[in-house]
């Protein structure tokens, strides 16, 4: 058994009695449950640049303004949108 399947069995096991609480045990059996896992810092940050170029051309496609963000700008909608997600997945259960 691989390392990467140790983790996810030990993930699932952690998450298995906080889905017993809002789902009934023969419903779990039935279903697979694909746990949400946080993208590093360096993919959440192309992730997030590559979403803020998407912004700027549609920006520059409708308004004809030129938008210039920093790196550190960059950096910090990765962190908000990391902590974004983990609170909307968060919210789920």
């Amino acid at each position: 058994m691989s390392n990467r399947q140790l983790s996810i069995d030990k993930v699932e096991a952690e998450i298995q009695p906080e889905l017993l609480q809002f789902f009934p045990q023969a419903l779990l059996a039935r279903m697979q449950v694909i746990p949400f896992l946080p993208l590093d810092r360096k993919h959440s940050n192309k992730l997030s640049h590559s979403n803020w170029i998407r912004l700027r051309n549609v920006c520059k496609r409708h308004t004809k303004c030129k938008c210039v963000a920093s790196p550190l700008l960059i950096e910090h909608l990765a962190i908000f949108a990391s902590v974004l997600n983990w609170g909307r997945v968060m919210s789920m259960y």
